[in-house]
């Protein structure tokens, strides 16, 4: 019996290694997985760049996108506060936009909006004496609502293009979005019925051995909401106004740049899938985004631009849009540890109103 535990140890310590060498690999080749991809799309268009230096430049245009993008930025910081008051937790709105625009530098640093989530999990939850769990899942209860408005954004954006497009491939795009912002959606809705998340099946969960505390925790959070939709709803109306915001930012970033650019419909209906390849586990998902942006163009370009015209485009409304989003995320950096010292009672944020001291 000695001899079968240390072979099964054995065999367990091995496997924990196995795993821990390929976090450690993909850990040193995300950012050259990133910079490999926005290499090879340079090297694709790497005959525009003499175009774009020649095209005439509207900065006008170039600020308004950076605001919008900014505003769209701090809708996400504000829904993720809401969310967080609606379970009466003590939380400011400068320690979400302190937290959330760290998050996005952070982002950079790890394998993209997991690494960046989870830095605003963690910080949010060393506030809190108890009701940990709760807090951490408004972190990704607010990412979910996030996914679900975009969704609906690229519904609406497929159906204000339909007749603009009309191949197999739009068909089928159109059909993916409508069936899974519907299908989110109702999965949203039934969260919010109490009889669902009182049903045997959910209550036998409770009394799991380790995961049944925490997840009595979960329902707890969720029944607050139940007693008010009204924050679910108003904070997935505050994420597609947000998700739209940015999307006309990176229309104006085109627009900017002075190349062709689709209509503003049309990036309503290109765009979220960029922002769905940009989920990719690179930095902040830097390469799979401006490859989505790019090839979003040329799905979208008519009989009057080549396919290399709107390619071109593409990748340098992307790059900008880019660079907004680290510029966003370095102001953010500078903002978190200029203001860590400096904010009183922000070691306190995210504690409910029974775990602050009197």
């Amino acid at each position: 019996m000695g001899w079968l535990a240390f072979s099964w140890n054995r065999s367990r310590n091995e496997k924990d290694l196995g795993l821990n060498g390929l976090r450690l690999i993909w850990m040193w080749l995300k950012w050259p997985l990133a910079v490999g991809i926005l290499a090879l799309l340079m090297w694709q268009n790497r005959e525009g760049f003499r175009d774009l230096s020649a095209q005439e430049k509207h900065w006008p245009l170039l600020g308004l996108a950076f605001v919008l993008v900014a505003t769209g930025i701090s809708l996400t910081f504000v829904r993720w506060h809401w969310l967080i008051r609606a379970l009466g937790f003590e939380f400011r709105l400068r320690d979400a936009f302190r937290l959330g625009l760290m998050g996005s530098a952070v982002s950079y640093m790890g394998a993209g909006t997991l690494m960046g989530d989870s830095f605003k999990a963690i910080a949010v939850a060393s506030g809190q004496s108890s009701r940990r769990i709760v807090v951490v899942a408004t972190v990704f209860l607010d990412r979910i609502l996030g996914l679900i408005a975009l969704l609906w954004v690229g519904a609406c954006g497929s159906w204000l293009t339909r007749n603009l497009f009309a191949s197999e491939l739009h068909t089928s795009v159109r059909t993916f979005f409508w069936l899974a912002s519907s299908l989110g959606t109702v999965g949203l809705v039934l969260l919010l019925i109490p009889a669902v998340t009182h049903s045997r099946w959910i209550s036998w969960a409770t009394h799991l051995p380790l995961a049944g505390k925490p997840f009595q925790q979960l329902l707890d959070g969720l029944a607050l909401y139940q007693r008010r939709p009204s924050v679910l709803v108003g904070a997935t109306c505050l994420a597609i106004f947000g998700h739209c915001s940015m999307i006309t930012g990176l229309y104006c970033c085109a627009l900017g740049l002075g190349g062709w650019t689709p209509s503003l419909p049309a990036h309503l209906y290109l765009t979220p899938p960029a922002e769905i390849a940009g989920l990719a586990p690179t930095p902040a998902g830097i390469g799979p985004q401006e490859y989505g942006i790019q090839e979003g163009y040329v799905a979208v370009a008519g009989s009057d631009v080549s396919a290399d015209v709107a390619r071109r485009s593409g990748f340098f409304a992307g790059i900008a849009y880019r660079l907004i989003l680290m510029l966003i995320a370095a102001v953010g950096a500078v903002f978190y540890v200029a203001s860590r010292g400096a904010s009183p009672g922000s070691e306190n944020a995210g504690r409910s109103s029974a775990d602050r001291k009197i």
